[in-house]
């Protein structure tokens, strides 16, 4: 849509470029002393150093400061985010983390975005198009697609070893030793997983939740999921540049385990729902049953905040925290794109954008549809049940029901969940709200399978059946040839 060209910038002796210090600091020669200097003499701190409380808050004002200088806009809504426009044209994005910066540009301002602050800071590093960015590596190509992966991370990331005798204690509480080993290799993953990892996100939240009483069985679960991890190295997610941001209608992708919390060891875990969401900008004939491309915007997964009593609780409220997140990320676009939001009226904004509510559960489809009023005896569901309707009949709002099949957020709520739906759609970013061929043709698959293993089943149980029931012919035979024979040598006593 803006075909802007990636950049990422990173600036030398961040803290030194920071607003004076404000107090007065004075520092301890380090051993050997300095040249010039007298023994004793002290050093005064013009600028925060590393260290100090207030360095990073000093460096972010100044960097601010030349931003704004250079004609950049700071985000209503994300402090770290600043856009370029010419004539209230977007012309340039950029997102700062510390002292490094990331974002896209035309390349009609592309020598003037930074003419300023490029005088006040010294940039020690001007990539373009081909970076890494907090442990992203970032590619685009010549048709303006974006790759984003992290090989490189995950193949450095710690292979556990586990003694053989400890992986016959999974019961036992972790060491000391073993409690750090979990917390650093946890935190990797954890890592990765926030960043791009979508596919490793319900295995990261098992390991976080197991950190507050590890045993044994968790260390060996996260060396599984560490080797996962490397494994799929090579690992995926691209930005497509024919994603009409424009005109995109916003999916929420929901998907919920009824009762599947972890870890198992923790009763009041264990009943918690765990579930998790896509938030996706589509082509707007997604919404005509269309086969589109799609951008994966955000994902999330994580266990719900109470005990749900159905399976209708958990999918509504993990789709009601899609619903939020879905609802930010808009206000978000139309600043973006536009450069007016009233953050006032904010609802009128995202009701100006086509969305649509996605779920794979029939019943809360159906609850969504229909007007009846709950006769449900869990009330909260009752009420967060009212707020969706409400949220899915504003205007430009639509509610759609797909095979489970179809649903990528599946990967995000389950132990082995089939993967092959989110490395398709990966792979080309073509999505269908309506069942595909491939779809059918697998459920009828499935539909065999399941009736085979029925007949085999059956076929078993009544072989068992048949097996038994000449089991007991043979032991009533058994028995009464010998009360035939015990009655012969009776007769023959007397």
């Amino acid at each position: 849509f803006h075909c802007f060209t990636l950049i990422a910038k990173d600036i030398k002796n961040a803290y030194f470029s920071g607003k004076s210090v404000g107090r007065e600091v004075y520092l301890d020669q380090p051993r050997g002393g300095l040249p010039g200097l007298q023994p004793g003499q002290l050093l005064k701190a013009n600028k925060a150093i590393y260290g100090f409380a207030e360095a990073a808050r000093l460096f972010w004002l100044a960097l601010r400061e030349h931003l704004l200088s250079d004609g950049w806009e700071e985000s209503k809504l994300e402090p770290a985010l600043f856009y370029y426009r010419v004539e209230g044209k977007l012309k340039g994005i950029i997102v700062t983390h510390v002292d490094d910066i990331e974002g896209g540009l035309s390349d009609s301002v592309f020598n003037k975005a930074f003419q300023r602050s490029s005088q006040a800071l010294e940039f020690a590093t001007n990539h373009v198009k081909d970076f890494v960015f907090r442990g992203r590596e970032v590619k685009q190509n010549a048709q303006h697609h974006v790759d984003v992966s992290m090989r490189n991370y995950a193949l450095s990331m710690k292979v556990l070893k586990i003694d053989k005798t400890r992986k016959q204690q999974l019961d036992q509480e972790l060491t000391e030793e073993e409690k750090e080993t979990l917390n650093s290799s946890a935190g990797e993953l954890g890592w990765i997983a926030r960043q791009l990892r979508c596919d490793l996100t319900f295995e990261n939240g098992v390991i976080q939740r197991s950190k507050s009483d590890p045993v044994v069985a968790d260390l060996v679960r996260l060396k599984q999921y560490i080797g996962m991890a490397r494994r799929s190295a090579d690992f995926r997610m691209r930005y497509w540049s024919d994603v009409n941001l424009k005109e995109s209608v916003i999916v929420h992708l929901a998907d919920s385990g009824h009762a599947n919390g972890t870890p198992e060891k923790d009763e009041q875990m264990r009943y918690r729902s765990v579930g998790g969401y896509f938030i996706l900008a589509a082509n707007p004939g997604i919404l005509k049953g269309e086969t589109v491309r799609c951008n994966v915007l955000a994902y999330h997964s994580g266990v719900t905040k109470r005990v749900c009593r159905s399976t209708l609780a958990a999918e509504a409220s993990h789709l009601a925290e899609a619903v939020e997140t879905g609802d930010w990320i808009i206000v978000l676009m139309e600043e973006a794109l536009t450069g007016h939001v009233d953050l006032r009226n904010w609802t009128d904004i995202i009701e100006k954008r086509p969305r649509v509510y996605v779920t794979d559960a029939r019943s809360v489809y159906d609850y969504l549809q229909k007007d009846a009023n709950s006769t449900s005896s869990d009330k909260r569901m009752a009420i967060e049940g009212a707020l969706l309707r409400e949220t899915v009949r504003r205007d430009n709002a639509f509610v759609r029901w797909i095979d489970g099949q179809q649903n990528i957020a599946d990967v995000l709520t389950k132990f082995n969940a089939a993967k092959d739906m989110l490395k398709a759609f990966l792979k080309d970013g073509m999505m269908s709200l309506v069942q595909t061929e491939a779809n059918k043709v697998l459920k009828e698959k499935k539909r065999g399978e399941r009736q085979k293993r029925h007949q085999f089943k059956r076929e078993d149980e009544e072989a068992i059946r048949l097996k038994e029931e000449q089991k007991q012919e043979r032991k009533q035979k058994a028995v009464s040839e010998a009360q035939r024979i015990e009655g012969e040598k009776m007769e023959e006593s007397d």
